[in-house]
């Protein structure tokens, strides 16, 4: 009885094992198909792939996502609600990390009041306790300017106020920010830069100073000798030869030496204004380009445009003021911002005619210690701050910024408008000696924009 029982449960599963068999056979044939299929194009999409193009194939198979969280998720705040968020907790105590260069620190996080912020110093006392010549950070550096978290929606109201008062201020973790420095390598800037449509301009400085110029009509107009201040050599020097200079600046910490010649390069590619999708500036930053309203654009009408600039160690971008409110995105590296208001530009000396190929910048050397002095800015309020990788810097309209690459950078940063208030620019009229009628020397449409303040 026992052995019939055995025999009739081997049997049973026997005939179990062979319909298991029929099941899972063909299932398994199917998974390995796939896994050649697979394997081969890949193989072949490797094979067809440009001589010396970048294997961004993670980033293509993202590109909808990354579009999708930069413009949809990179919110209007107008209509976003908080309905359901615990309330953020402001005040407390400083807020400290560590990086590579020591400890930095930024306030507590509090709501806009005019009568509290902005925390300022002497641009005088800035400027001696770090000279601008000196790339390096010191040891402990303590921000005065509000560091708001961008994916907390709380925090991120709390910006949008700040933007709206007309103040500057930075942010982090924000998330279109962070996909474009993962995904701009030497490697993939090198190819696309290397494309003929991609605009490309590089300036030469014997100093590590640079100073913004454009012909415009001044010879033609004034009959004056204009000496440039830097040589364009955009011709002579694509990016991956100028990459390579950049990093070894590093690598040797290069310093600069007033008294020795040292060349230093700038590198600049932009996307146009109207630029959707041409140029992979457009398509990888599009919260700036996308023509939607968001928190970093809130007029897209006005926008300008992307312009990014890469630097070298210790570079100097010489201060000036922009018209149009500014948006500034750190994709790689850091620099240091020393800032000013509008009511600093009788001490910085601004270039007033609209004629000058250096309108609206300083003629004065800010890392002169002497010049500064003789020039009173120890009565210009100021703020310094570094901009790391990852955050973004909100300066206003006519705020007077003075930049230094820390080591090598890649800054973006688009415009949308000067703001509605015009008393905002009054200022820089009562500093350049403009009428409210039109201001004197401005011709055509520049006088038009001066008047205006855009």
């Amino acid at each position: 009885m026992k052995e019939e029982k055995f025999l009739i449960d081997s049997i049973k599963m026997a005939r179990d094992r062979q319909i298991n068999s029929r099941i899972y056979f063909p299932v398994v044939l199917t998974i390995l198909a796939v896994i050649i299929i697979s394997v081969y194009l890949i193989a072949f999409y490797h094979l067809t792939l440009p001589p010396n193009s970048p294997d961004t194939s993670l980033d293509s198979l993202d590109s909808s996502l990354a579009a999708n969280i930069a413009v949809d998720l990179h919110y209007d705040i107008q209509v976003e609600s908080l309905l359901g968020v615990e309330p953020l907790l402001l005040g407390g105590s400083e807020r400290m990390q560590k990086w590579k260069h020591g400890q930095i620190s930024w306030p507590p996080i509090k709501e806009y009041k005019e009568s509290e912020y902005p925390v300022y110093k002497s641009l005088l006392n800035i400027i001696n306790d770090w000279n601008p010549d000196n790339p390096d950070p010191p040891t402990n550096f303590r921000e005065t300017l509000q560091h708001f978290n961008f994916s907390d929606p709380r925090e991120r109201k709390l910006a949008a106020a700040y933007r709206d008062a007309e103040i500057p201020f930075k942010l982090y973790d924000v998330p279109f920010v962070s996909y474009a420095s993962h995904k701009w390598s030497d490697e993939y800037l090198s190819f696309e830069l290397s494309k003929s449509t991609a605009a490309k301009h590089v300036e030469k400085s014997d100093s590590n100073h640079f100073m913004y110029w454009a012909m415009k009509s001044w010879k033609q107009k004034r009959g004056k000798v204009f000496e440039p201040p830097t040589e364009i050599v955009t011709d002579s020097m694509d990016f991956k030869t100028w990459v390579a200079l950049a990093r070894k600046a590093d690598q040797e910490r290069l310093a600069y030496d007033k008294n020795m010649a040292s060349a230093h390069y700038y590198f600049m590619t932009n996307a146009m204004q109207g630029d959707r999708d041409n140029s992979f500036v457009a398509k990888d930053l599009p919260v700036f380009s996308s023509g939607t309203k968001n928190f970093f654009i809130p007029k897209p009408q006005f926008n300008k445009g992307i312009q990014c600039r890469f630097g070298m160690r210790g570079i100097i971008a010489e201060a000036h003021y922009d018209a149009g409110r500014n948006m500034i995105a750190m994709l790689k590296g850091a620099k240091r911002y020393v800032l000013t208001s509008p009511r600093g530009c009788k001490q910085t000396q601004l270039i007033s005619d609209p004629d000058h190929p250096s309108f609206r910048h300083s003629e004065l050397d800010w890392s002169n210690a002497t010049v500064a002095r003789e020039h009173h800015f120890d009565e210009v309020d100021a703020i310094d701050t570094i901009v790391r990788e990852g955050e973004v810097l909100y300066v206003p309209s006519f705020w007077i910024h003075y930049i230094i690459s820390l080591e090598y950078t890649i800054q973006c940063n688009s415009r949308f408008g000067s703001p509605e208030d015009k008393s905002l620019f009054e200022p820089i009229k009562e500093c350049f000696g403009w009428s409210d009628d039109e201001p004197p020397k401005a011709p055509g449409k520049l006088r038009k924009r001066a008047k205006a303040g855009v």
